[in-house]
């Protein structure tokens, strides 16, 4: 409206263009002065006024105040700004730096109070290599997990083959079974060749003589 001269144009031109619901509101409006009326700065400071109704600067304060920490960063970032306008802060880099370091984690409130001439500048160079390392390290452990159960998988198949090899031919009872001595049948048994322990005439060294 103002862009297009509307300003400068006769309260009823304006209402006019502006349309019935326009005349409406205008008429709602109760503007004592008749002469302010006929004024058309005042017809759209009126109307804009409706449509534009001033922020509650105390609501939008308390919004700010209480948006929760985000990621990424920079959409966390984006918001603070945007509610940040509606609050009209005087110091509103201040307002921003202050809730970026009361909202980072403990590790990161760290980082960002060690520097005594922290402005927002450095607050968000800082916050934005914390995320990066912080998903780099994520990053890596996954890769280090995915190793690890590679190398688990590997350990276990070796296993099993060593298992099944030990399992091959007891030089002691000539039977298949773990590769513990306590648990071959000829342990604590006495070979009925040679009168020996531990093992059966059937893997007897000296000269068999059992059938």
């Amino acid at each position: 409206m103002e862009a297009s001269g509307a300003t400068s144009k006769p309260p009823k031109i304006i209402l006019h263009c502006a349309g019935p619901q326009a005349l409406e509101v205008f008429d709602q409006l109760n503007i004592e002065d008749e002469e302010k009326k006929d004024r058309p700065e005042v017809v759209y400071e009126c109307l804009k006024n409706y449509c534009n109704p001033r922020t509650n600067e105390v609501l939008q304060t308390f919004r700010f105040r209480n948006i929760p920490a985000s990621e990424p960063f920079d959409t966390f970032l984006t918001e603070l700004r945007s509610r940040a306008d509606l609050c009209n802060f005087q110091e509103k880099e201040l307002m921003i730096k202050d809730k970026l370091v009361f909202t980072a984690n403990k590790r990161l409130q760290e980082k960002l109070l060690r520097d005594n001439e922290l402005t927002l500048e450095k607050a968000i160079s800082i916050c934005r290599a914390y995320e990066q390392t912080t998903n780099d390290m994520k990053e890596m452990n996954k890769s280090e997990t995915k190793i690890e159960k590679v190398s688990n998988k590997s350990q276990l198949k070796q296993q099993e083959r060593m298992g099944n090899l030990r399992q091959n031919d007891c030089r002691f009872c000539g039977w298949k079974h773990p590769f513990e001595k306590e648990k071959c049948p000829a342990w604590g048994k006495t070979c009925s060749n040679c009168g020996g322990r531990n093992h059966f005439c059937i893997k007897c060294k000296k000269s068999q003589r059992c059938r």
